[in-house]
């Protein structure tokens, strides 16, 4: 039985704790897509809310919301990392 292959934000960077992404030049744009992913969850989920059914959207718009949420926390904990690391 192999091991598992372990996803890029499990792998630690070279340059000391942390997931990778957080030292890579584009951690920016990381985020910024990430957090896209969310608004359209939170944007849908107010779409179907209001158009078809309030349960599914609100949902589905908490559960965007919540994601946003973590990104934010994701950013400053990056943000953190590359300040310690001496990245700016």
């Amino acid at each position: 039985m192999t091991p598992p292959i372990p996803l890029p934000d499990e792998e630690p960077a070279a340059e000391g704790r942390g997931p990778a992404a957080a030292y890579a030049a584009n951690w920016r744009t990381v985020l910024a897509v990430d957090a896209g992913m969310g608004v359209v969850m939170l944007a849908a989920g107010v779409v179907l809310a209001v158009v078809w059914n309030p349960v599914g959207g609100g949902l589905l718009g908490s559960l965007g919301l919540v994601y946003l949420v973590l990104v934010a926390r994701r950013a400053r904990a990056w943000a953190a990392l590359r300040r310690d690391a001496g990245l700016g």
